[in-house]
């Protein structure tokens, strides 16, 4: 009796074991693994991971690296830069006789960002001639520039106060409405407008939840061994596709879009690209606007039109493509459209295309490539009767202290090509050879001078820079100008380039 009692709990002892065994083991491959789990979790779960790779692919353009080495070391660069236009491409009468094509700008640097210090020696030459050369300078809070073949002295001014500056010259208040009191860096609206990690978790949370509240089980599935071509190559997958109506798809848009309306995070940035538009007076004056009260009135207004026209079966499928652990695509297949979203990465190699097609033809494509120092982007533009493509490639060579950036941008479209090459070389120093300093001698300070005094100094200044725009527009032509801007569509046909708006 005492014999078989302890065999029972030997027995339940090796169960119990077991039991917790199990346990332990469906807990670790619940985790770490796709194993159980649901269509609809691991529908969210691949959908998540596109933040990440875009976060990849935003590290392969910021270049990491090179900024780090050139944040926090003294560094001298040279850059060279040339434009080839080709008009009427492709007939007959191709012409490559724009003025510009003979043109090169050359720019000699030195940068210390952690004493802030900038120089920039910048020459434009015609058929190797030289025909303008400006300096620019930043020695701490102080800027200048020197039209080095006219005067011998830097202008400067201390970064503040630059509206009273211009009202000493003779600005009327009117024109300085939209003028900031300093110059804003560019590193500074970088981070006024870029979403942080954890801002993105916040958004990426918040989002991937709402739609979560929206869907049931019931609209999930899976769909395994699938097999789908990534930038030319077969890639094996398992899918994980949610399936909505017309109307539940406009339903969770309208809250998606009721929620961006009142997102603090997504206000806050809007707010600071509005700061940033009026104090880098980029929309001009009398045309200013409230984009904050634009965003939320255009949103305001596609609810209205999406609540008008929300009645229909018509089924929407979102798939996410799964390969060992990563999202490989993320696709929307409405009636008419499809939407793809493409990644992956290959060891050194890395893929990134969005491809957005209407009624089985290809409206835009964005395709990103990047293999060791080589990244390679093109743009595809369908949208108008001339199509657009547009191609740059990005060649980095680097060594201990220095490095080389060859840069090959090419627009194109039916009737015409524009070609730039830049190529940047920058070298790590630990002293500049011939440092410019600013000092009483080589500079005049413009905000410390009496109005009258200022006045009398800019008529001059404007007349010799004025004429200096002249001669240059005889060797390089102000109408090839406008050709080319006409031609990649940044200034409209009818308009005409100002070259002597007042200093």
């Amino acid at each position: 009796m005492a014999k078989k009692k302890k065999m029972i709990i030997i027995a339940i002892i090796v169960s119990v074991v077991i039991i917790l065994t199990m346990g332990i083991v469906f807990t670790l491959l619940y985790i770490n693994t796709d194993m159980f789990k649901s269509s609809e979790n691991l529908f969210f779960k691949y959908i998540g991971k596109n933040t990440e790779n875009l976060k990849a692919t935003e590290n392969i353009l910021n270049e990491t690296e090179i900024n780090n080495l050139l944040e926090n070391n003294k560094h001298e660069e040279s850059v060279d830069v040339n434009i080839n236009y080709i008009k009427n491409l492709g007939t007959t009468s191709e012409n490559t006789s724009n003025s510009v094509n003979q043109s090169k700008i050359k720019i000699q640097g030195k940068t210390d960002k952690s004493n802030k210090y900038d120089y920039k020696d910048i020459r434009l030459l015609n058929n190797d001639e030289e025909t303008l050369k400006l300096e620019y300078i930043r020695d701490d809070n102080i800027y200048g520039i020197r039209f080095s073949d006219l005067y011998k002295q830097y202008l400067t001014t201390e970064n503040t106060d630059i509206k009273d500056l211009l009202r000493n010259i003779g600005y009327e208040e009117e024109q300085l409405q939209n003028i900031p009191d300093s110059i804003i860096l560019d590193e500074d609206i970088l981070s006024r407008i870029k979403f942080s990690d954890d801002e993105v978790g916040k958004l990426e949370n918040k989002y991937l939840e709402l739609i979560k509240q929206n869907t049931s089980k019931e609209m999930f599935e899976k769909q395994a061994n699938q097999t789908i071509t990534v930038n030319e190559k077969s890639v094996a997958t398992n899918a994980y596709v949610l399936n909505l109506t017309k109307e539940q798809l406009n339903n969770i848009y309208i809250k998606i879009l009721e929620n961006i309306k009142e997102d603090e995070i997504i206000l806050s940035k809007i707010e600071n690209i509005q700061d940033i538009v009026n104090q880098k007076n980029i929309i001009s004056i009398g045309n200013s606007i409230d984009l904050k009260e634009k965003v939320i009135n255009t949103i305001d207004s596609t609810i209205q039109q999406i609540n008008q026209n929300n009645i229909g079966n018509e089924q929407t499928k979102i798939i996410v493509y799964e390969n060992q652990g990563q999202t490989v695509r993320t696709s929307i297949q409405g009636v008419d459209y499809e939407v793809n979203l493409d990644f992956l990465q290959n060891g050194e190699e890395g893929f990134l295309q969005f491809n957005y097609s209407k009624n089985e033809k290809q409206i835009r494509k964005f395709t990103l490539v990047s293999k060791g120092e080589k990244v390679i982007l093109k743009i595809e533009d369908n949208t108008k009767d001339n199509p657009v493509k547009i191609d740059i490639e990005q060649n980095i060579k680097t060594q201990k202290d220095a490095y080389t950036k060859n840069v090959v941008m090419v627009y194109e479209n039916e009737a015409n090509r524009i070609q730039a090459n830049i190529l940047n070389k920058t070298n790590i120093v630990n002293e500049f050879e011939n440092q410019i300093m600013l000092d009483d001698k080589n500079s005049i300070q413009l905000d410390k001078m009496e109005k009258e005094q200022l006045q009398k100094l800019m008529i001059v200044v404007k007349e010799g820079v004025n004429n200096k725009i002249n001669s240059v527009s005889e060797k390089i032509k102000k109408e090839d100008i406008e050709e080319i801007l006409k031609a990649i569509g940044i200034i409209k046909e009818e308009e005409k380039l100002n070259t002597t708006r007042n200093i």
